[in-house]
């Protein structure tokens, strides 16, 4: 059952921030994609994958989710992992 309200539609500032990062997130995946054409796969997957630990920093700093052991160290770790898995 849907119920319907009048503050269902996005306000333009919501919808040009929902569109803007549409298009940065499918600009990211382009990107990604000519870059594993060009260098080898390992090295771009593993690139890619920091941004695990990019997002936990942003979140810790930025937006104050919790300490910043808990949450950069397990990313870190993260990381690592894959970044062994690309050299072997």
């Amino acid at each position: 059952m849907v119920v319907r309200r009048r503050d269902w539609w996005p306000t333009t500032q919501r919808a040009a921030i929902g569109l803007a990062s549409g298009v940065l997130s499918m600009a990211a995946y382009l990107t990604v994609l000519w870059a594993q054409l060009r260098a080898p796969l390992g090295v771009v997957s593993a690139l890619r994958e920091t941004g695990v630990l990019w997002a936990a920093v942003i979140g810790v700093v930025i937006f104050h989710e919790g300490r910043l052991r808990r949450v950069v160290v397990p990313a870190i770790l993260v990381v690592a992992g894959i970044a062994l898995l690309s050299i072997s």
